[in-house]
């Protein structure tokens, strides 16, 4: 019985299903230990090694110098205050720009629902009207321009890019591109190629989404500073941003200072004002900084910076000197851990030579003397004309019309009043004038732009406004295709120059050519011959005047 026992087991050990599994046991058991060792105990140091941890030196901003009158009174200082900030910890895939996206529309939603705003410091802004338009002119517009569409200096510009409406740059910001933001929708999602710019946000949310996915891609290359999106919120928005910050990756709420001004309805136009530095100012404090023997990039894109005034003239004084913190960032910008940090110092306050109790007195008198002096001029007439080329400027008198065009030109008489249910007798009569005249203008308008050929340098003055303010609405809103226009073709000349043709003959002469964006007009058929297009855009352009404040 022995002898069995042994030489079964004895076969067991001998067999190849035995040493097969003596074989794979030895395999998981060195499996096992790997793994222990790779996870448990050299893990950290993998990790951190896979992750490709970079050092990195950060600013840290300082406060501004207070401003002072010359007996010690306080005109401007900063206050402890909350900004939002956002860092793009998104790894790149064809799938960032939509998370980063709808990431920043919950961010834009929760801070303006606690009645915050976003920072809105973009060269395009939505008129009264609702449509885009560029909020700065000359070279400073041309400066943006050159800055969007990556050129280093203006003269690189292509005359395209230079007639690019806001509408367009906007769109071409926007487009669904690896080089764009893709803010949009498609309005066919199984068709690639119907991506449509802004489809789905409303116009200001978009633009507030395109002002900050630019702000974020001039800091494109460094990442790990982040950009500013709210500055001054609420104890309420901080706490709501940071009870999500779950879906809200790469924010998060910073300590920073707001700038106060005391009194500043009788110092705004000493002191100035303060605001986001740009590319111009960016380039010129730097060489200012770096020839007083100072470093050539103590200035950075996300830096804010007098605009004017002694604000402006004391820059360098009041900015202060920033601190520094030594960061570890990953491959995507995220910060890691802290590894130094150097504390900012405070700029230098600035005493001025004025007084602030003479200044608010003198304000006072000055106001009150130009209102005395305005009531004493105005006379209830339509128009005024001086008594000859000798008529003393002491004479000069203010028709009541100029009086009422002013208000209401400078919103102080809200026109909206006059349709109110509250609205007086007098109100009422003014507002059914103010239609029938508008209706008359727009029979005139439609029946120049389908039945007349009067040049329109031959129009009266008031003609020539409607007709210009038309083609620039137009150029505006897109409708006429800015891009195409070309400057020198010999229509164009005579529209624009010239002046010696009709503005039917001009819109006609850019149908002809493609200037006209028909997608715009919202065309009943898919194909439609020359004079059906004119005649949806004539009726387009009276809709647009009628919206038109």
């Amino acid at each position: 019985m022995f002898d069995d026992i042994k030489e079964r087991i004895l076969n067991i050990i001998t067999s190849r299903v035995t040493v097969v599994s003596i074989f794979f046991c030895v395999l998981a058991g060195l499996l096992i230990y790997r793994c222990f060792d790779l996870q448990i105990v050299h893990g950290q140091e993998y990790l951190e090694d896979f992750i490709l941890q970079t050092e990195k030196t950060r600013d840290i901003s300082s406060s501004r110098g207070n401003i002072f009158d010359k007996n010690g009174n306080l005109l401007a200082y900063n206050e402890l205050a909350y900004s939002v900030k956002i860092e793009d910890v998104f790894e790149s895939s064809r799938s960032k720009n939509k998370q980063l996206n709808e990431t920043i529309y919950t961010l834009i939603q929760l801070i303006e629902k606690n009645g915050d705003n976003v920072i809105t410091d973009f060269k395009i802004i939505l008129n009264e009207d609702g449509e885009f338009e560029y909020s700065s002119s000359g070279t400073a517009h041309l400066r943006f321009l050159a800055d969007v569409f990556g050129h280093s200096r203006i003269d690189e510009l292509k005359e395209n890019e230079k007639n690019t409406s806001a509408q367009a740059l906007m769109e071409h910001l926007s487009r669904n591109s690896t080089q764009a933001f893709a803010i949009g929708n498609f309005e066919n999602p199984d068709d690639k190629d119907s991506f449509v710019p802004g489809l789905g946000y409303s116009k200001e949310d978009w633009l507030k989404m395109v002002t900050i996915r630019y702000a974020m891609k001039l800091t494109s290359y460094r990442k790990y500073i982040g950009t500013i999106v709210a500055t001054d919120i609420s104890d309420r928005t901080v706490a709501v941003i940071m009870e999500n910050t779950d879906i809200l990756p790469g924010i998060s709420i910073v300590e920073d200072t707001a700038r106060k001004y005391v009194d500043s309805k009788y110092f705004a136009h000493v002191l100035g004002y303060t605001g986001k530095i740009s590319s111009d100012e960016l380039t010129s404090l730097n060489a200012k900084v770096e020839a007083a023997g100072g470093s050539g990039d103590t200035y950075n894109i996300n830096d804010v910076v007098g605009k004017s005034g002694i604000e402006a003239y004391f820059e360098t004084t009041l900015q202060g000197t920033k601190g520094s913190e030594k960061v570890v960032v990953d491959t995507t910008g995220k910060v890691m851990k802290i590894l130094e940090r150097r504390e900012a110092e405070a700029g230098d306050d600035v005493y001025l030579t004025i007084d602030k109790d003479l200044t608010i007195a003198v304000y006072n008198i000055l106001e009150q003397k130009l209102a005395g002096l305005l009531a004493s001029k105005i006379r209830n007439i339509k128009t005024y004309e001086p008594a000859g080329e000798d008529a003393s400027s002491a004479d000069i008198l203010i028709p009541i019309y100029d009086v009422y065009y002013a208000m209401i030109n400078n919103n102080i008489i809200d026109v909206k009043q006059f349709t109110d249910e509250n609205a007086g007798e007098y109100e009422k009569k003014v507002y059914q004038e103010y239609l029938a005249y508008k209706e008359e203008v727009y029979s005139k308008l439609r029946t120049e732009l389908t039945e007349g050929n009067k040049p329109y340098k031959k129009l009266n003055k008031e003609y020539q406004v409607y007709q210009s303010n038309i083609v620039s609405q137009l150029n505006s809103n897109g409708v006429i295709i800015s891009s195409m226009v070309d400057a020198n073709d010999k229509t164009q000349i005579a529209w624009a120059k010239e002046e010696v043709i009709s503005l039917k003959e001009y819109l006609e002469y850019c149908i002809s050519v493609n200037w006209i964006d028909v997608t715009k007009l919202k065309m009943d058929e898919k194909y439609s011959d020359s004079q059906e297009i004119y005649n949806k855009l004539v009726d387009y352009i009276i809709t647009m005047l009628d919206n038109n404040t």
